[in-house]
């Protein structure tokens, strides 16, 4: 049965870069969006979250949620709030699960956020989370600092490592792009 698929970037965004992903997952899984939201740094990570929640509640059925960098928080803030989301399937990719000390040099209230121990990061440390998650981690990041900050172990995880010391690599490796779909798509993946 198709699903409908919802891609967020990262922060201060570029969303024509997933086009590529976008139509992957249109052609083998289901509709697929990307979906636009503030990605400046400014707003906080739960008005972002309260967007998305407001869209998935729209579309009316389980959604496959595809979150890449900050995105991937705004993801998982909107589960935090929202427990009864109708999640299928998610795919975080290099999301600074652990924060980023790099936030320390802007004061935006979302890049705050993504500092590490901040009040939001602790609240979704303890999250309870039972969606199946690919969650694609880089060893060598170079905006995610410490890069470990991209890993992020759960039960209902599957693991993948991208290991080129490129930040936006997930976003352009037809390598990944095709690990995302088929999980998306309903297949395990654990590479790592």
């Amino acid at each position: 049965m198709p699903t409908h698929s919802l891609i967020l970037d990262g922060i201060w965004g570029r969303p024509w870069r997933f086009e590529p992903l976008r139509a992957a997952l249109a052609d083998r899984v289901g509709p697929a969006e990307i979906f636009p939201y503030d990605s400046s740094g400014t707003p906080t990570l739960e008005s972002l979250a309260a967007t998305l929640i407001d869209r998935i509640r729209a579309i009316g059925e389980p959604v496959n949620l595809i979150g890449y960098s900050m995105g991937g928080l705004v993801v998982r803030t909107a589960c935090l709030l929202a427990p009864d989301l109708p999640v299928r399937r998610a795919a975080l990719l290099n999301a600074p699960h652990g924060g980023s000390i790099l936030a320390w040099l802007l004061p935006m209230p979302g890049v705050r956020q993504l500092r590490p121990n901040s009040e939001l990061l602790r609240r979704l440390k303890v999250q309870p989370w039972n969606i199946p998650t690919l969650v694609v981690s880089n060893p060598l990041d170079t905006i995610i600092v410490p890069p470990r900050n991209t890993r992020w172990e759960i039960p209902t995880g599957s693991n993948a490592v991208c290991s080129v010391p490129i930040h936006v690599w997930p976003i352009f490796s037809t390598g990944l792009r095709e690990q995302i779909v088929r999980f998306i798509g309903g297949e395990q993946v654990n590479r790592e």
